[in-house]
């Protein structure tokens, strides 16, 4: 199951849900692994590889488009310097039926050295808060901080 975070105004789409395991019990009653609030948003989700797929690749365009928009609006983003992955132990070859699609799909958009490892557990956002994941991806790219102007004020 997956629920709009709490503290974030929920926005359609992949990045704005916790991703949850959920079960049902033999009298038919759903359990899900964190607190739901009565009246929350959820929605149920299938862990399949051709959404996987089409998720991580939304994202790694997105994050070559934020950087083209930066760019040709005169202020580019600093160029990265590497990429820490943190992708669920769920993932990886028993999603994908490849080993390493996770890490080489992100190195495809951000070609820089790249290092993580697998996890039960990620941390990453969801709207502007923190929260700890599960069968995700969590992606962290690297950037020199913009150097200012000598007298400058920080």
């Amino acid at each position: 199951a997956a629920s709009a975070g709490p503290g974030s105004q929920p926005v359609p789409g992949a990045e704005e849900f916790l991703i949850r395991q959920m079960g049902v019990d033999k009298s038919g009653a759903i359990a899900i692994g964190d607190n739901v609030r009565l009246g929350q948003r959820v929605r149920f989700m299938v862990r399949d590889e051709r959404g996987a797929r089409e998720d991580l690749a939304a994202h790694g365009t997105s994050l070559k488009r934020r950087a083209l928009a930066a760019s040709l609006s005169g202020t580019p983003l600093p160029p990265p310097f590497a990429t820490l992955m943190f992708t669920c132990n769920g993932r990886g070859t028993s999603l994908y039926n490849e080993p390493s699609y996770d890490a080489r799909t992100v190195a495809s958009y951000v070609p820089v050295p790249l290092s993580g490892f697998l996890a039960n557990g990620e941390i990453g956002k969801v709207g502007r808060t923190t929260h700890l994941h599960g069968f995700t991806c969590a992606v962290g790219v690297l950037r020199v901080a913009p150097q200012t102007e000598p007298g400058a004020e920080s």
